[in-house]
């Protein structure tokens, strides 16, 4: 898979698993900012990223041992968040959503 994906932030996110995350997190990159448990945004897309590859062993700090990893491109946060339900996996963005994106992203 390649191309332009929605990032999304789901709706649910346990304070011991945001606790959990936030200490490994910190432990591979002690200076990145993280936002607090209260202001996470939760159940909406925040931005996009391009999927340029897909590996199954690759040296980054993020990567999880034997997973495959996607390389990711081009970042774009969305200057308002858009609400939307989510689901697991990947899945299509509704019409209305999309043009709702491009609109941020303009």
């Amino acid at each position: 898979m390649r191309g332009t994906i929605a990032v999304h932030a789901s709706q649910t996110l346990s304070r011991p698993y945001y606790e959990a995350a936030l200490k490994e997190i910190k432990k591979i990159s002690p200076d990145v900012h993280v936002p607090t448990y209260d202001a996470m945004v939760r159940g909406a897309i925040v931005g996009l990223v391009e999927v340029v590859g897909c590996e199954e062993h690759t040296k980054s700090k993020w990567h999880v041992r034997d997973h495959y990893g996607f390389l990711l491109a081009n970042p774009r946060v969305l200057r308002k968040p858009i609400p939307c339900n989510g689901r697991l996996n990947f899945w299509d963005v509704p019409d209305a959503l999309a043009r709702l994106i491009s609109e941020e992203l303009e």
